[in-house]
């Protein structure tokens, strides 16, 4: 018999995956092998493959056996961590799986044969949606909350969920017999044998509904629209996703509503720039206020900041105001102004006036440069 396996890989994840991801992985894959969704042959028996390395790793405590011994141990309800390799001459444990003889039966002939139902008739979540929204700068750094129409999807008042006009209406299916699936001859290597597939009938209910409801038409769900408020978190990052619970597609045999994922995109700012939680600006400066060492204002974020410029400050010196970034749960960030010096419009008679003050002062900055350049050899 084949070895089964890895459930991190049958869920295409990475072994340091939250509960979160494991989930997200789970719907996905369940959407697209779902018999009612997919014709494919392997389907079902891909179907197992996923329900059961969910089952395992969505739970800690048979995760954490499986991390350490490995499938029979995760799949063993008497497992207690001291049989694993043992011959279980004291109490048995090391023979308390012999391969997964069910698991043969299911792998030729279908089906367990313990379980006459199929999977498909298990309440599944439904599809998860995808949107997007733009935000301006100054909403990502205060945060925003955004009231939208939305969709969702609830259980038809007038037939309480079943589909139907009334509870007579709902007949066992006459062709599986309320069983859910059926069996067919198909070829294998051992000849033809029988193999148990879904009804298409009754899509694996083991229920056929004579008389549909008029208001949902057997959908069983109906769809309305709802004004929503969404809350966009202050900090978030362009491209972060937002999540809305059970606005997703409607589920399957009961099973619950799918979910929205909002994907948050931030617009630039045409003079603040975000570099982690830090908040950069370009500051100019006069060379008068430099000189003078007068006090500017300084816009930011949270409102307006004065400060006094001091004649010692040099260009692209940068001054940080902090806790003016982003603030998230577990970092505040600051606002960091880099200065940059710029030179005024002066008036014809200021130009003049400022000839002749400058022409008395002894300024030798640039033959000192030269002179240091020059000397080295």
């Amino acid at each position: 018999m084949n070895k089964k396996e890895d459930y991190y890989k049958i869920l295409g994840i990475d072994k340091s995956a939250n509960e979160k991801e494991i989930k997200k992985a789970y719907r996905k894959l369940a959407m697209e092998h779902h018999p009612d969704r997919s014709s494919s042959k392997e389907s079902e028996a891909k179907m197992r493959e996923i329900n059961e390395a969910y089952e395992v790793l969505s739970n800690p405590e048979k995760k954490a056996i499986y991390d350490k011994y490995g499938h029979e141990a995760a799949n063993n309800p008497g497992f207690n961590g001291f049989n694993a390799g043992s011959a279980g001459f004291g109490n048995f444990g090391g023979f308390s799986n012999f391969g997964g003889f069910d698991s043969i039966f299911e792998e030729f002939f279908g089906g367990s044969r313990s379980h006459s139902k199929q999977n498909s008739n298990y309440p599944y979540p439904g599809e998860s949606y995808s949107t997007q929204v733009k935000i301006s700068f100054l909403d990502s750094v205060h945060g925003r909350v955004i009231s939208q129409k939305l969709d969702k999807y609830k259980d038809c008042e007038s037939c309480n969920g079943t589909g139907a006009r009334s509870k007579s209406d709902i007949k066992t299916c006459s062709t599986c017999n309320g069983r859910g699936s059926v069996e067919k001859l198909v070829n294998s290597l051992f000849g033809k044998i029988k193999q148990s597939v879904t009804c298409s009938t009754c899509n694996g209910l083991g229920q056929e509904i004579t008389h549909k409801c008029p208001s949902c038409k057997g959908a069983k769900k109906i769809k309305e629209s709802i004004s929503q408020k969404i809350s966009i978190p202050a900090g978030v990052i362009s491209g972060q996703e937002v999540l809305l619970r059970g606005f997703g597609g409607p589920g399957f045999n009961g099973g619950p509503n799918g979910d929205l994922y909002i994907r948050v995109y931030v617009t630039e700012h045409p003079y603040y720039q975000r570099i982690n939680d830090d908040i950069y600006v370009d500051f100019p400066i006069s060379i008068v206020n430099l000189i003078l060492e007068k006090p500017v204002v300084v816009p930011t974020p949270y409102g307006d900041e004065k400060i006094k410029i001091k004649s010692t400050f040099k260009n692209d010196q940068i001054i940080t105001f902090k806790g003016k970034g982003f603030k998230r749960k577990n970092r505040v960030g600051d606002l960091k102004i880099r200065l940059k010096f710029e030179i005024p419009n002066f008036s014809s008679k200021v130009k003049k006036n400022l000839e002749s003050l400058l022409s008395e002062t002894n300024d030798s900055i640039n033959e000192d440069f030269v002179k240091k350049v020059n000397s080295i050899k």
